[in-house]
C-alpha cells in the first residue's frame, strides 16, 4: 500500500470514528470507549477531532504541502490521547478494555509516525 492509500485509509478510518462517536455517543461509549463516567458532550467533542484528521487526510491527496504537517500532528495527537488512556488503564469497564484502548491508540501514534518519517523520507510532501 502506497504512502497516499494508507493516509485515504487512515482518513476514512477518522471520518467513521468521528460519525460513529458523535451520531451515536452512547453506543461508542459501551462499545469503543467504557472508560470512567459517560460524557455525550464530551464524546461529541472528541468526535470533531477525528472528523477533522479526516478531512485533513483527504485533503492531502490534493495538498502535497500540507502531508508532513497534518501527519505529525496526527502523530502526536495521537501519542498524547495513548499517554491519557495509561492513565486510566486500570478505570475501564471491563478491565481488558483500558489495555486494549491504550495499545490501540498507541499503534495509531505509531503508525503516523511511521507515515509521516517516510513522507519526509521519500519526499513524498
Amino acid at each position: 500500500m502506497t504512502a497516499r492509500r494508507l493516509a485515504l485509509a487512515l482518513g476514512a478510518i477518522e471520518i467513521i470514528t468521528g460519525l460513529l462517536q458523535g451520531a451515536v455517543p452512547g453506543w461508542f461509549y459501551d462499545e469503543v470507549s467504557p472508560i470512567l463516567e459517560r460524557n455525550d458532550y464530551l464524546m461529541r467533542d472528541v468526535a470533531t477531532i477525528h472528523l477533522a484528521f479526516g478531512l485533513a487526510l483527504f485533503a492531502l491527496r490534493d495538498r502535497p504541502a500540507w502531508r508532513l504537517g497534518v501527519l505529525i500532528c496526527a502523530a502526536a495527537q495521537y501519542a498524547l490521547h495513548a499517554l491519557n488512556h495509561l492513565f486510566y488503564v486500570d478505570d475501564a469497564n471491563p478491565a481488558w478494555h483500558g489495555v486494549f484502548d491504550f495499545l490501540y491508540v498507541g499503534a495509531f501514534a505509531l503508525i503516523y509516525a511511521w507515515l509521516a518519517r517516510r513522507t519526509e523520507r521519500e519526499g513524498l510532501t
